[in-house]
């Protein structure tokens, strides 16, 4: 089993939610379901490790901060090189 990434959930569905993904767009691109993306944000389940690098990039969203406890306030997104 990989190793899973103790993700905070709340701040993973706000940095969807800024991002202005849709869980169906989110899952579209990571090839998972949308129920799992739901799993995720509900913290019922865990992305793996590289799961959570991609969300971060999707997200355009340095990979630390889907491990904060709480959603950042004034968080900027990240700009393509």
């Amino acid at each position: 089993m990989a190793n899973q990434a103790r993700i905070t959930p709340c701040v993973l569905k706000w940095a969807r939610k800024s991002a202005k993904k849709s869980r169906k767009n989110v899952a579209t691109e990571l090839s998972v379901s949308v129920a799992k993306i739901h799993e995720w944000e509900m913290g019922t389940s865990l992305p793996t490790i590289g799961e959570a690098q991609l969300l971060a990039k999707i997200y355009k969203r340095p990979l630390a901060v889907l491990f904060l406890p709480s959603i950042p306030k004034g968080f900027r997104v990240l700009q393509d090189c």
